[in-house]
């Protein structure tokens, strides 16, 4: 029994570590580089599929698949935000090593955040229809989105210049 754990905890591992190896000289450069791997494998990588559902959850009910102001206002209420507010708290508990990944990791933070509010926003605007409180909403989830997308681009920028290399 506690082989096949050790087993299925290597390949957990090895599946992981596919996502990011480190190849990197120089002291501070591999506590940098280190800092990456844990941050994505053990922090980032265990909450994405709670950003993932959330955020496809209101792709169902926007842009090309509305059908309703009340279809979007059920699923924020009952799927977006509860999701979205426990990725958030998950996100705020990541803790970094090094200097350079919590400044990244702020980036994320900020953007998660401003989304979360426009999430919150969207759903009081229509709870009261209010256009102009509906238009601010969704310039907050873009911006929001944004941030997000900034994230990702100085993520990997950073893996690039650190040596870090990103896997499928």
């Amino acid at each position: 029994m506690f082989k096949k754990k050790m087993t299925s905890f290597a390949i957990v591992l090895s599946v992981q570590l596919f996502f990011l190896c480190i190849i990197s000289t120089g002291c501070a450069e591999r506590n940098i580089a280190a800092d990456l791997v844990g941050y994505v494998n053990y922090g980032i990588l265990d909450i994405s599929s709670l950003e993932a559902e959330a955020l496809k959850k209101y792709a169902s009910v926007t842009g090309n698949n509305y059908t309703s102001d009340n279809a979007i206002y059920v699923t924020l209420k009952n799927d977006v935000i509860p999701v979205y507010s426990k990725f958030l708290e998950m996100l705020k508990k990541i803790r970094t090593q090094t200097d350079e990944v919590e400044q990244l990791h702020a980036i994320y933070v900020q953007g998660a955040e401003i989304m979360y509010k426009g999430f919150v926003s969207k759903k009081q605007a229509l709870e009261g229809k209010d256009e102009s409180k509906l238009l601010y909403a969704n310039g907050q989830i873009e911006k929001g989105r944004a941030e997000t997308e900034r994230w990702r681009g100085k993520l990997l920028e950073l893996c690039k210049g650190y040596g870090v290399k990103v896997g499928k």
